[in-house]
């Protein structure tokens, strides 16, 4: 598990093999070329994900996968979609600053502690 799946996995408040078992995790793109979101490659995948849905809880990082989705709705809120529902949460990669503020990351670490009760 890399970086970005460790720091999901404490923010859910689980170890890393409990955030492994718990969650499923799809890449919607194979290759993300430098700063330039691709953003038909992650349309395509939002697609086939979207006909995969059916009930299940989707957490979607960044906002520029939200946008394959055709979604528009502000981090850390449960909206219904396609038969299921999906959520916003602000990518957790180093690049993103939104992290840097700590009441940003409480409210992130709280959101996904209430996913992983739920699922447990």
């Amino acid at each position: 598990m890399g970086a970005l799946g460790r720091k999901l996995a404490m923010m859910s408040g689980l170890t890393d093999d409990e955030y492994l078992r718990t969650f499923d995790r799809l890449n919607l793109i194979e290759f993300y070329p430098g700063d330039i979101f691709p953003n038909e490659p992650a349309r395509r995948g939002a697609e086939i994900l979207r006909r995969r849905l059916r009930g299940r809880s989707l957490i979607l990082l960044g906002s520029g996968v939200a946008r394959a989705f055709n979604l528009r709705i502000s981090i850390l809120r449960w909206i219904d979609f396609n038969g299921g529902r999906v959520a916003v949460l602000p990518h957790p990669s180093g690049r993103n600053r939104w992290y840097n503020d700590p009441r940003n990351r409480a409210r992130a670490s709280g959101f996904m502690r209430t996913v992983t009760q739920k699922v447990s």
